[in-house]
């Protein structure tokens, strides 16, 4: 959970995550693993890789004593919901799909 494309500088969904364990009184050490992490990231590379909504949500679930095989089904779930969302929308558009044209698929080698 590091690395952002739209949020270079800072996750603000990490961000307001970090910022609501704290305001419930959490202990917040995995979050500061976590911030460490990204700190030692940005100095090995040179470049920062900020904690994204993914790392701080799996912080939070960890703050929160869930057992970390639960991880994958709350990372998983919302974005079910979102794609099924997408379909409904494309459905009642009535017709809006849209097709990639056939080409070749190019090997990389």
């Amino acid at each position: 959970g590091v690395g952002q494309k739209v949020y270079a500088a800072e996750d603000p969904r990490a961000t307001a995550l970090f910022q609501q364990a704290k305001s419930r009184g959490l202990s917040c050490r995995v979050f500061e693993k976590a911030y460490a992490i990204e700190a030692s990231l940005e100095q090995a590379k040179g470049k920062r890789f900020p904690l994204n909504v993914d790392g701080a949500l799996a912080a939070a679930l960890l703050e929160l004593r869930f057992d970390p095989q639960y991880g994958k089904a709350v990372f998983i779930i919302p974005r079910m919901v979102g794609m099924a969302a997408h379909v409904i929308e494309e459905h009642n558009q009535g017709g809006s799909y849209r097709r990639l044209p056939a080409s070749p698929v190019r090997n990389p080698q």
